[in-house]
């Protein structure tokens, strides 16, 4: 049936937090100064107290809490050694007093039961010139020699940072000073090290170099070094380490530069590959989408992991399509991409989706992620959560999200760094302050021996747009880790402006609407069909609640609010009444009652103006049958256009009768 619509119509310096402070200048650790030295001492701590808040499925434990004298700032993650302790460092902290009392930092050793050994205090050897190094910033490799290996960003013979050796028992081996001549074409500040397949290291430093941007550089165990790459021009200011990828190529991130620089004019950061050889190739410049909002990302901070599906992925510390911080360019909370090694970038995850500004899914991320033994990515966030203090989440390759803990200020605060997986399944990790004294701690968090790790959460959400008198549809998505193992459901209470139609898959009693996941669900998603009252105020707020009684299913956001912008109802653009004359017994073959039909009308824009977002109006539907829900094929139709009712109907009887309605568009 067809009808016609008529026409209506330079490296600041760097300096320690004030202790107690919240040491979120997290940007600020790109940038480093010369400080002051001291002595050694060496400490061996027994953990008297441990904290552990129990969550379904889950444990959290806080391991052990610094309290400056055994470090300061643990800023950089965990390494297991093959001995099944942890090996890690402080950023300052230790006997020996660097920039006016902040401590050099250490090297540290922590069993997986808390007892911690203090291996190395930093500033030891060369006076105030410290020509070990200070501020270990970057975490440990250990190598196939046993050995661990890390990096200084200052002290040195020529105080703008060390590589060093470290043995298990604390004998510490300076292998290299940088810039050891005017320039720093070596770099300066160096990052992470990662030992490639021929056995050497490969870093990055975040300054000097030949554009003061950072170099790329290789070291042999022995120390001999070799500058791959000092001509950051696209890019500038690596702050993490590479990853080698399959093929050979390594891969990394710059925290500022690119093609984009929409980011305070520093650039907004990039992607790069570069080989063995040193070429160098701009792989993905941040700030691509989205104009000064960045939605895909700005400020990659944390380094890359290439999953076992051959992709790489990664975090930024801001962009994204939420916005939290007031005044920047780009405010955005942070994002979890992945990205192909031809450069393909997809957004996972965008943070602060839930909570509103509380954030509660976390915020800015600064560190990298791993893929553990479920195939799962896990990470933390510096900020947000439920107390603000940051959290750890999960993730699975494809997006669906979770929030799996909380830091409370006490038992850790500001988790800068990532996480490692220790050989028993349990996930350990630092945080920068926090914990009893306010210096930071380290802390595991234990999923539960067998547990299925079944996570879900609930997102409420709408189709737009939604106008007074039309049509809406509420949709509820639960999306999870997994199959579920037991039954769970879902439920919303509709506001009294909404009149429900439908809601296939689920009871309807009143305004309420449940709905049922059987177990074995993956991403359930389910649509409530509405039509809206003609008086409907302009923002109407809807609440879905989700709740799950089995033993192996965890919910970690069980509610979800959405608030519904509805705009005045549009002008009426067809000024008869339309009519639709179905039989039941002919238009759509079988007709049994209780069963659905689908009626379909096609009208065509007559006026010269374009008109956007169509909907029926439903006048009367006779025979005692009930529409479900409708659709149009277009929210925009040209003059001369045409665009498709779809009218969705449960039947009464197999009798014949009338649907009438009118057209509105604006």
């Amino acid at each position: 049936m067809s009808n016609e619509l008529g026409a209506t119509a330079l490296l600041a310096p760097w300096n320690a937090p004030a202790r107690g402070s919240t040491g979120r200048g997290i940007r600020a650790k790109n940038a480093f100064h010369r400080l002051n030295g001291g002595r050694r001492a060496c400490v061996v701590l027994v953990l008297c107290a441990m904290t552990a808040v129990a969550l379904p499925a889950q444990t959290f434990t806080s391991l052990f809490s610094f309290d400056f004298a055994d470090g300061y700032y643990p800023s950089a993650g965990l390494v297991q050694g093959t001995d099944g302790n942890f090996y890690g460092t402080t950023a300052y902290g230790g006997p020996n007093a660097c920039n006016s009392g902040s401590g050099c930092g250490t090297v540290f050793k922590i069993t997986s039961g808390g007892t911690l050994t203090t291996l190395y205090n930093f500033c030891s050897q060369g006076g105030t010139s410290c020509t070990d190094g200070e501020y270990p910033d970057a975490g440990l490799i250990q190598a196939t020699d046993g050995n661990l290996y890390g990096t200084t960003v200052a002290g040195g013979a020529n105080a703008y940072g060390t590589v060093f050796k470290i043995t298990t028992g604390g004998t510490l081996t300076t292998l290299y000073s940088f810039c050891p001549q005017s320039g720093c074409s070596d770099g300066q500040n160096p990052k992470q090290l990662i030992q490639a397949t021929d056995g050497n290291f490969y870093g990055t430093t975040g300054g000097g170099g030949a554009n003061h941007g950072g170099t790329v550089f290789k070291i042999t165990p022995s120390g001999a070094m070799t500058t791959l790459y000092n001509s950051f021009t696209e890019g500038e200011g690596p702050s993490a380490g590479l990853v080698q990828a399959a093929n050979g190529d390594f891969y990394g991130t710059t925290s500022f530069g690119g093609a984009n620089a929409d980011c305070l004019g520093s650039g907004c950061g990039s992607v790069f590959r570069i080989t063995q050889s040193g070429t160098l190739t701009t792989v993905y410049s941040f700030c691509s989408q989205g104009g000064t909002s960045c939605t895909d990302g700005a400020y990659p901070v944390g380094g890359l992991i290439q999953a076992t599906d051959g992709n790489f992925y990664g975090t930024t510390e801001s962009g994204g399509v939420n916005h939290c911080i007031s005044g920047l360019v780009s405010e955005g909370c942070g994002t979890v991409f992945r990205i192909t090694t031809g450069g393909t970038l997809t957004t996972l995850y965008n943070f602060c989706s839930l909570g509103g500004t509380s954030c509660t899914d976390g915020k800015v991320p600064t560190a990298g992620l791993i893929q553990a033994t479920d195939g799962n990515l896990y990470g933390t966030t510096a900020e947000g959560g439920a107390n603000g203090y940051g959290t750890v989440f999960e993730i699975s390759p494809t997006g669906p999200m979770f929030s799996l803990h909380s830091f409370a200020g006490a038992y850790g605060a500001y988790p800068y760094a990532g996480l490692v997986q220790a050989t028993n399944g349990a996930f350990y990790g630092t945080t920068a302050e926090g914990g009893a004294s306010g210096d930071g701690t380290v802390f595991s968090l234990s999923l539960g021996p067998g547990s299925p790790e079944v996570l879900l959460s609930v997102v409420a959400q709408h189709a737009t747009p939604v106008f007074q008198g039309g049509p809406g549809l509420i949709i509820l998505d639960v999306p999870t880790s997994g199959p579920t193992n037991s039954v769970a459901t879902v439920s919303d209470t509709v506001d009294p402006n909404f009149t429900i139609n439908s809601a296939p898959g689920c009871a309807i009693s009143s305004q309420t609407v449940t709905c049922t996941i059987p177990a074995g669900s993956t991403n359930p998603a389910f649509n409530i069909n509405v039509t809206v009252a003609k008086t409907a105020p302009a923002s109407i707020s809807n609440t879905a609640t989700l709740t799950d009684n089995g033993p192996d299913d965890l919910v970690i956001n069980g509610t979800s609010s959405d608030t519904i912008a509805v705009s005045p109802q549009a002008p009426q653009v067809d000024s008869d009444l339309e009519q639709l004359v179905f039989s039941g017994s002919t238009d759509n073959p079988p007709c049994a009652p209780g069963g659905t039909l689908t009626a379909t009308d096609l009208l065509t824009n007559t006026s010269s103006s374009t008109l956007t977002n169509p909907y029926a109006e439903i006048d009367s539907l006779t025979g005692g049958n009930t529409l479900l829900w409708q659709e149009a094929s277009s929210n925009s139709v040209a003059p001369g256009g045409s665009v498709t009712f779809t009218f969705h109907i449960q039947l009464a009887s197999c009798n014949t009768f009338q649907l009438f309605f009118d057209v509105y568009a604006n």
